[in-house]
């Protein structure tokens, strides 16, 4: 059985913050510029719309889980949301991470 979702949880032994990463998978998405097109397709199949439906293209995107948990007697939502939001930016753009590393 494969998991695809975690939900880390801070055992008793006193960490503070926990996070879990899921493994990558390829997923099917509409290219960005049909994605317009097809919410409208989606919301209403009789419209008639700009792009034949069968010239919409699916391209894979990479997508990953992660979840991460504090404890709020020691950490507030924000400085985590704060974190959780760099992480992503990080993870969107690679580039980003190595200048950091430097």
């Amino acid at each position: 059985m494969i998991i695809a979702y975690t939900h880390p949880v801070i055992p008793p032994t006193g960490q503070l913050v926990i996070g879990a990463i899921g493994t990558i998978r390829v997923v099917p998405e509409y290219a960005p510029q049909d994605k317009q097109t097809a919410k409208a397709y989606a919301i209403d199949p009789t419209a008639t719309l700009d792009i034949p439906l069968n010239q919409l293209r699916i391209v894979p995107r990479l997508v990953v889980e992660v979840s991460f948990t504090a404890d709020h007697r020691a950490v507030e939502g924000v400085e985590l949301a704060t974190f959780v939001t760099h992480f992503k930016r990080l993870c969107n753009t690679p580039d980003l991470l190595l200048a950091n590393l430097v």
